[in-house]
């Protein structure tokens, strides 16, 4: 069948959005893409047309041309492909992808918010519109310790546990909807002056997640950029497939990706083989990243001035620095904390 939204039953998720709100977002970009003549727009979009923006500097132009722009006085980012004479943007490419992600977690804390998009004249190439979430958060590399924006460190030393809770809440949005980011570095997260924390690129769809099955149904070739976390027996290690060196930080020499200083991946990114299953791909994933990539909790808990919130964040990464991830909370669980922390009686 062709409508994303006949692809998978409707599972109630935690959280505000259930499966069948985000497969029915799905398919709104979906039938966008497939009607080059005749598009139905999705009804949050502001953006239909090239002449909606005004375009600014090129900050980007690698696998992607990325601009600075603004609409109507507000700043936003506006992306879009390389382009090619052979090749056009389609549906199931990686614009398709991105803007499924931004549709489809649509409101949720950190995803920023995407203001529409057009088609070229000829139909052929798309540009998108999304909010301009701010500065990146940092900056890291191979081989020097984490360099984080002067915002970032002030906002680690004055409001550390609102910093967290930002961190956690962004990562949460997306991870427990069956996504994963395997290009992990500071540079993918931006922060704004309320101290909200977004990711600038998308991340990559699980294959056993409700979005990552109908979008395999709809256009098989998507398999290619996503993640399996597809149940697997194993005897040893190498029997589990390992993510590249941004994810795993397994030391692998000679890659063109690499891992910053002092960055431990999860067992399950690495390849672990346990009592003959593989660990496989999931939210707590990045739960246990959270706590283990020195820019992240580490970092705040470092630069946190008062004693009670140092031993909670220091719990906080204790609670999910666990070989297993049954054995992590969720980052609902991990919010959770802090909120409770912040309302507790103070004597």
């Amino acid at each position: 069948m062709r409508l994303l939204l006949c692809m998978a039953p409707a599972v109630i998720m935690a959280g505000r959005l259930d499966d069948k709100t985000l497969l029915r977002r799905a398919k709104a970009i979906d039938d966008w893409f497939a009607a080059p003549t005749n598009r139905t727009t999705p009804v949050a979009w502001t953006v239909r047309r090239k002449s909606d923006v005004q375009l600014g500097e090129m900050i980007w132009n690698k696998t992607k041309k990325v601009y600075r722009g603004s609409m109507r006085g507000a700043p936003v980012i506006v992306k879009g492909k390389r382009r090619h004479a052979a090749q056009g943007d389609y549906g199931g490419d990686v614009l398709w992808e991105e803007m499924i992600y931004l549709e489809a977690l649509r409101g949720e804390p950190g995803i920023v918010p995407l203001h529409g998009a057009w088609f070229s004249d000829d139909a052929r190439h798309v540009s998108f519109v999304v909010g301009d979430c701010g500065p990146p958060i940092g900056k890291t590399s191979r081989d020097k310790p984490p360099f984080m924006s002067r915002a970032f460190d002030k906002r680690a030393r004055k409001r550390p546990l609102e910093l967290a809770k930002a961190i956690l809440a962004c990562f949460g949005a997306w991870a427990s909807r069956g996504y994963i980011l395997d290009d992990f570095k500071a540079q993918q997260f931006a922060m704004d002056s309320d101290g909200t924390i977004c990711m600038v690129d998308g991340p990559k769809p699980l294959t056993e997640s409700p979005l990552g099955k109908a979008a395999l149904r709809r256009w098989p070739s998507v398999h290619i950029r996503m993640l399996n976390n597809t149940a697997r027996a194993c005897r040893k290690d190498t029997d589990c497939p390992a993510l590249k060196e941004n994810l795993s930080c397994r030391g692998e020499p000679g890659v063109d990706y690499w891992c910053e200083t002092g960055a431990v991946g999860a067992p399950e990114s690495r390849g672990t083989c346990l009592d003959g299953t593989c660990l496989l791909l999931s939210e707590k994933t990045h739960v246990y990243d959270v706590a283990n990539r020195p820019w992240l909790l580490p970092f705040i808990h470092d630069r946190a001035t008062s004693g009670p919130e140092r031993e909670l964040l220091g719990e906080l990464m204790r609670l999910a620095n666990q070989r297993r991830p049954e054995d992590r909370p969720s980052f609902a669980e991990l919010v959770d904390r802090i909120d409770r922390f912040a309302t507790r009686p103070r004597h």
